[in-house]
C-alpha cells in the first residue's frame, strides 16, 4: 500500500548494519504473519496480503533514525490488517482512502519517533512535507483530519504496548 523511494542508495554492498533492540522488540511485537524482510530492494512497503513489510537494507538509509522511521511508518500500516485495527486499506494510489491511510501513518510514525526519542530536525521536515501532500487528498473534507489524528494515537499505542511488552522481556527499557 506504501512505497517510500531510497535517496540514498549504496553504491556496492556493504556489510550488513544489524538490528538494534528496538528494531527487533518493534518486529516481534508486531508478530506479522510474512514478517519484516530486510534486502536488497529500492522501496519500503507494507503488503496486506502477506502480512509483510520489505525493508531495503539499512546501510541504504542516510543513517539509522532514517531507517527507523521509515520502519514505523511501514508498521503504521501493518496495524491496518484485520487481526490488528482492522482499517480499510483498499484504497488506490493517489484516492481518498489511500490519502486517509498515508495520514494515519505518517501521523502514528511522527508520535513514534517523538516516544523513542528520534529528535532529527531533517526527519521531522520530512515528517511535516509528507503530512502536508497527503493532507491536501482531504481538504475537501475536513473532519477526516480529527478522524486520522485518532486513528493515529490508536496505531501508536498498539505499537508501544507491543513493543515495550518485547523491550521488558529482554531486560531493555522501554522509552
Amino acid at each position: 500500500i506504501n512505497e517510500i523511494e531510497l535517496k540514498h542508495k549504496p553504491e556496492q554492498p556493504k556489510k550488513e548494519v544489524p538490528l538494534n533492540d528496538l528494531e527487533v522488540a518493534l518486529i516481534k511485537g508486531l508478530d506479522l504473519k510474512g514478517g519484516v524482510n530486510i534486502k536488497a530492494v529500492d522501496i519500503a512497503c507494507y503488503s496486506p496480503t502477506f502480512d509483510s513489510i520489505s525493508m531495503p537494507l539499512k546501510e541504504s538509509f542516510k543513517n539509522n533514525d532514517h531507517f527507523l522511521t521509515t520502519l514505523f511508518h511501514e508498521c503504521g500500516h501493518s496495524t491496518g490488517h484485520e487481526s490488528r485495527l482492522n482499517r480499510d486499506m483498499t484504497g488506490s494510489f493517489g484516492s481518498m482512502k489511500y490519502a486517509f491511510e498515508e495520514l494515519i501513518v505518517e501521523l502514528g510514525s511522527t508520535l513514534l519517533d517523538d516516544y523513542y526519542n528520534i529528535k532529527s530536525s531533517e526527519i521531522s521536515d520530512n515528517h511535516k512535507a509528507y503530512l502536508d501532500s497527503w493532507y491536501q487528498g482531504l481538504k475537501k473534507n475536513p473532519t477526516k483530519l480529527i478522524s486520522a489524528c485518532s486513528n493515529a494515537e490508536k496505531v501508536f499505542h498498539y505499537i508501544t504496548n507491543k513493543t515495550d511488552v518485547e523491550l521488558e522481556l529482554m531486560g531493555k527499557k522501554a522509552a
